[in-house]
């Protein structure tokens, strides 16, 4: 009988650990917009699962005045400075000193962006999208940054901002 409680708790909190580990791998990803002068939006952790933030206007604002912060690197700098490629989470990231960067790029889950509802929200591009590799490419100018959205099948599949300032 003691043997019968031992192993049923031991069962118990193997369970317990598993499901606690794979919440908590599930759900990393967290995202904050302030409103205040300084728009600042933060990201931290996954993108590729939930990735529409890209439509909305506190992230295209914060991009617009050089306040997004991803995985506590602000995208800002200038794509001249001396980088170096780290990758965080899913996010590739060009590192140009301790939380700043010059470029982030990630994935965006397939479905997940319409084509569509990326020129609604942004517009026409800067110029007209060329077909590359990877799929059409769709630059857009915001503030000091280029911005460009791969588009594959009707969807967004990849984005990558390039900070341009100083």
């Amino acid at each position: 009988m003691n043997q019968l409680v031992k192993v049923t708790l031991a069962t118990g909190l193997a369970l317990s650990a598993m499901v606690a580990t794979t919440s908590s791998m599930t759900s990393n990803s967290t995202f904050i917009a302030h409103g205040s002068e300084n728009i600042d939006y933060q990201v931290n952790g996954y993108t590729t699962d939930a990735n529409d933030f890209i439509l909305e206007p506190s992230f295209i604002e914060a991009v617009k005045n050089n306040n997004f912060v991803i995985n506590g690197y602000n995208i800002t700098g200038n794509e001249q400075q001396e980088s170096s490629m780290i990758d965080i989470y899913d996010q590739i990231i060009a590192k140009t000193g301790e939380q700043t960067a010059s470029m982030v790029d990630f994935e965006v889950k397939k479905g997940a962006v319409s084509k569509e509802a990326l020129i609604e929200q942004y517009g026409q591009p800067i110029e007209k999208p060329f077909e590359s590799a990877q799929g059409f490419d769709y630059r857009y100018h915001i503030g000091d940054n280029i911005v460009q959205y791969i588009v594959e099948d009707g969807y967004v599949k990849d984005v990558q901002i390039n900070a341009e300032n100083e």
